[in-house]
């Protein structure tokens, strides 16, 4: 590795304590590929092995309050560490068409390979071994993120989660990174079959900020309209047609991936970023309604 991962030295103690109490931490998913890429990341997943539920929060107490965040899931945080995350290893099996219809199993001597099999993308199912300082890489993320390839990493449990695919289109825009063109086809299948009319609004308004406000939204909602995974408000946009004296580049669809784009770089200029990415998404939401054959589009912004 060249460089050492960025550990508080509170963090630091309480990896020693997990280990003085035959337990072995792994950091795990989003904040490893971050260090890879030598981003900064706001929150660091920690997984514990070889140490029962109730052993890591006996670890864990002395050293501020323990709060559970889902005991199904094995997972808490700590009061005085705050972005930090501590969790179990676990596999999960799709009980339902829901999101959240899985049954989970918490297993502390759950093989590392398996352990990381259930997770979204190559890019996220590596781990980091504190005590070797090692990335641990079953998958080949780290070619993948090389490569700049979205990929995913179980290909027969993928789509049993389908807020992967809103995840897949926030990746792209937030990295810049292309999809697997066998993983395209798994995101739309999910579509096809329903997948995304199972997820409630508020998880698609997440994940349709972070596309917002990455560096290249276009990307993300291209991916999202080649897959027919858009809203039908902004699907529509697509066959909105506009004069070309006024837009060579098409379509309304097209005049708003421009816009997104362009306001993504000045973002942070103004005082409410994210309200500045929406207001670009759906200023000509109103077109559709109202545009005549020869491409007016008078009342639009009333409509809209």
């Amino acid at each position: 590795m060249e460089s050492k991962f960025n550990l508080t030295p509170l963090a630091l103690d309480i990896f020693e304590a997990i280990k003085q109490a035959g337990g072995h931490v792994y950091l795990v998913g989003g904040c490893v590929r971050d260090f890879l890429l030598k981003r900064r990341s706001k929150d660091i997943d920690v997984e514990v092995h070889h140490l029962s539920f109730e052993a890591l929060k006996e670890v864990l107490s002395p050293f501020g309050t323990v709060q559970v965040m889902g005991a199904s899931f094995a997972v808490v945080h700590l009061s005085t560490l705050e972005g930090y995350e501590f969790a179990l290893p676990r596999i999960e099996e799709k009980t339902g068409m829901k999101h959240q219809d899985f049954n989970i199993i918490v297993d502390p001597d759950l093989p590392l390979e398996k352990a990381c099999a259930r997770r979204d993308f190559t890019i996220n199912s590596m781990l980091y071994d504190v005590e070797t300082e090692t990335v641990i890489d079953f998958y080949s993320g780290q070619e993948d993120l090389k490569n700049g390839i979205l990929r995913a990493t179980n290909k027969d449990h993928f789509s049993e989660d389908p807020l992967r695919v809103l995840r897949g289109a926030s990746f792209m825009s937030r990295y810049g990174f292309k999809m697997d063109g066998d993983t395209k086809n798994l995101c739309q299948s999910i579509v096809e079959e329903g997948g995304l009319e199972t997820l409630s609004i508020e998880r698609i308004y997440t994940e349709y900020c972070k596309i917002l406000m990455g560096l290249y939204p276009s990307q993300g909602f291209n991916f999202l309209r080649d897959i027919h995974g858009l809203p039908f408000y902004l699907e529509d946009l697509v066959t909105t047609h506009q004069r070309t004296d006024y837009h060579p580049e098409g379509s309304v669809w097209n005049h708003t991936m421009l816009v997104t784009d362009l306001a993504a770089l000045c973002k942070h200029h103004t005082s409410e970023p994210l309200w500045f990415m929406w207001s670009a998404l759906l200023h000509d939401i109103g077109k559709p309604l109202v545009t005549t054959p020869e491409g007016h589009a008078y009342g639009h912004a009333e409509e809209g």
